[in-house]
């Protein structure tokens, strides 16, 4: 019964065909298109003479083929009667890819159409469009997109792509510029939103340039990080294309830093002038009372001699201290000698014990590990102690004890640390300990870590500052040798 009824269903196909003859079919399909008719066994019926230049077959050839020889088991269903995950009896759009006589494969797109007759289905008329420049067109501009996208996602800048100040696309190093992590959702949001109230204006006039084709000189900016941190950034803006649209791409480079130790310089070149007009200026009279000085020296009797004498040490000690001062002046200029570094340190201590006992403060010493030699200049370096044990005094009010400690550090380095137990340094404040002129004393200069970390910078050291609300460690490190 069944063989009867796809035969009654092959002869009506072929009244179908031959009714449509004089048509040519071109209701379904516009005159340039390949296209052929196939039966309910997917074999072909009908072929239009584009298909035949298309395939390199002829019509005789092409009649005698079904579906998998022209497309392929892999592409059919398990019938071989029409298209894998297609339903014939419906309309289908799909791309696949048909195999010439010479064996090229042509990428392809199809649109097949059901045949009914009286509400029977037939067959199918199918239409080929060779779109296989096309698709190599769009290969080639999807690797173009992925390439230039991984571009974008290995930059050493942060990137935005953003249309309409909404961003559209950004990469790894824009994502941790802005304090985003996985769990934010960043797509969508407006760039806006990061940019400070007071730049927003510049930012929406640079931006309206480029979608003008209007390309701005690189500007600067303000952005607000999730956190709430301000950065100075440098933007550089030009017009793209992202899904079709126009949309701009932003290259950002955060130049927080680099304002910053610029501002360090600057205020380091102008205390290194006033520390030289100040050294300048003072010396002088102190070269002429210490001359005076000198002459009474020779004269005075022996009881007033020993006062005599303490002033004319107290005022060469005022001469070194200037020398000192001179740092900020000539920096990098220092006498050179090996230097034993467990040695000074007990130097000072023993100079500064006076002034800790008088504070209620302990000094404890730990030194027994550091008997290394330092290259440097001996006095700049007590300098350098001097001032950070000075410094941990005022900080305990109330007494307590001050550690300083040393040990080297493998065979080429010491590290010393001098500790207190006072309230710690507020963390907002924290990396401004050493800048020119800030001080948190009443009387302070603001020049005193300045000068100690431009000594230990000159004798090729760090210094490290860690605060909490327990007390202060000041850690340096010097290259040594044991």
């Amino acid at each position: 019964m069944g063989i009867l009824k796809n035969s009654r269903k092959s002869v009506l196909l072929n009244v179908y065909i031959e009714s449509n003859m004089d048509k040519d079919f071109f209701i379904l399909s516009s005159r340039k298109d390949a296209f052929f008719i196939i039966d309910l066994c997917g074999r072909l019926v009908f072929v239009n003479p584009l298909l035949e230049q298309l395939v390199d077959y002829s019509q005789t050839e092409l009649l005698s083929m079904e579906l998998c020889d022209l497309f392929g088991e892999k592409g059919l269903n398990k019938y071989g009667d029409f298209f894998e995950g297609k339903d014939p009896e419906t309309l289908n759009n799909f791309d696949v890819q048909v195999v010439t006589r010479g064996e090229q494969v042509l990428n392809v797109n199809i649109t097949s159409f059901p045949i009914y007759f009286e509400e029977e289905f037939l067959g199918s008329y199918i239409v080929l469009k060779n779109v296989t420049s096309f698709k190599v067109k769009r290969e080639l501009k999807a690797e173009k997109e992925k390439h230039f996208w991984q571009l974008v996602e290995h930059s050493p800048e942060p990137i935005f792509i953003i249309q309409n100040s909404e961003i559209k696309k950004i990469n790894k190093r824009a994502i941790s510029l802005l304090g985003f992590n996985e769990q934010n959702k960043w797509t969508g949001s407006s760039l806006l939103e990061f940019i400070h109230p007071e730049s927003q204006e510049l930012f929406k006039q640079k931006i309206s340039r480029v979608f003008h084709a209007d390309i701005p000189e690189p500007f600067e900016q303000k952005m607000i990080r999730l956190d709430g941190d301000v950065l100075i950034v440098e933007m550089t803006a030009f017009p793209t294309i992202y899904n079709g649209e126009p949309g701009c791409h932003l290259i950002v480079k955060d130049i927080s830093e680099n304002r910053r130790l610029s501002l360090v310089s600057q205020k380091q070149a102008i205390a290194g002038q006033l520390a030289a007009g100040l050294a300048h200026e003072i010396r002088n009279p102190i070269t002429a009372i210490k001359g005076f000085l000198q002459l009474i020296l020779r004269e005075n009797v022996e009881n007033q001699r020993v006062f005599l004498e303490i002033i004319d040490s107290e005022i060469t000690r005022i001469e070194a201290i200037l020398k000192e001062l001179l740092v900020l002046a000539k920096p990098g200029k220092h006498k050179e000698e090996w230097v034993n570094i467990r040695d000074l340190l007990e130097q000072v201590v023993t100079l500064m014990e006076s002034q800790a006992l008088l504070n209620n403060v302990q000094i404890q010493k730990q030194l027994s590990s550091v008997n290394a030699m330092v290259r440097g200049d001996e006095n700049q370096l007590k300098q350098v102690f001097i001032n950070y044990i000075k410094n941990s005094i005022d900080a305990m009010a109330d007494g307590g004890k001050l550690i300083i400690s040393g040990m080297t550090i493998g065979e080429n380095s010491v590290q010393i640390k001098v500790i207190d137990q006072g309230g710690g340094i507020p963390q907002e404040i924290i990396d401004k300990v050493g800048n020119p002129f800030f001080t948190t004393k009443e009387n302070g200069t603001g020049l005193g870590m300045l000068v100690s970390n431009q000594i230990i910078k000159d004798h090729k050291g760090s210094m490290f500052i860690k605060s909490d609300a327990i007390g202060t460690c000041v850690e340096v490190h010097l290259p040594a040798k044991l």
